[in-house]
């Protein structure tokens, strides 16, 4: 079994949950103890609409907890609706592993999730795709923005018009 522990909770106490939650992954080993951190308090991004969490996760046994599985535990946990409005990135394992802490964010809605997560985040949530460029269109844009300065370097970026 694995205990996660919410660090830090946002100010608005998401739903009416408190801080310092944590609930179990399945796993290996039966028995955990729970973590002696006292939960701390982080800011609500009110211009992002998001909640932002610190995760730290115990999961003696097991090398890692993935995090569609973290997505899950946090859909049930903090009560949203649609969970693709969570990402969690950034998991380190400690040294001697048992122990990972990573970030998490909960936006209100999907929209604003899209609105202001970078796109690689996005992709990686398959909420956007991945636009694929060959080698050497990429080095052609490079090549002719190289010659031109200011404003008119992102023209010059476009592909070259065919007469």
């Amino acid at each position: 079994m694995a205990l996660i522990n919410i660090m830090l909770a946002s100010k608005r106490r998401r739903r009416g949950k408190g801080t310092g939650s944590s609930f179990f992954v399945p796993g290996s080993i039966s028995s955990v103890t729970s973590s002696s951190a006292e939960p701390e308090e982080s800011g609500f991004f009110h211009e992002w609409s998001a909640d932002c969490l610190i995760i730290d996760v115990l999961h003696p046994g097991r090398p890692n907890v993935s995090k569609a599985e973290l997505k899950g535990k946090l859909t049930r946990m903090y009560e949203v609706k649609d969970p693709n409005s969570i990402f969690v990135f950034k998991f380190r394992t400690h040294f001697g592993g048992g122990k990972s802490t990573g970030f998490g964010l909960i936006y209100d809605s999907v929209e604003n999730a899209k609105k202001y997560e970078p796109k690689y985040r996005l992709i990686r949530n398959g909420l956007d795709t991945k636009v694929e460029k060959s080698r050497k269109q990429m080095k052609e844009r490079k090549n002719r923005a190289k010659k031109i300065r200011g404003v008119k370097k992102t023209k010059a970026g476009d592909a070259a018009k065919k007469k």
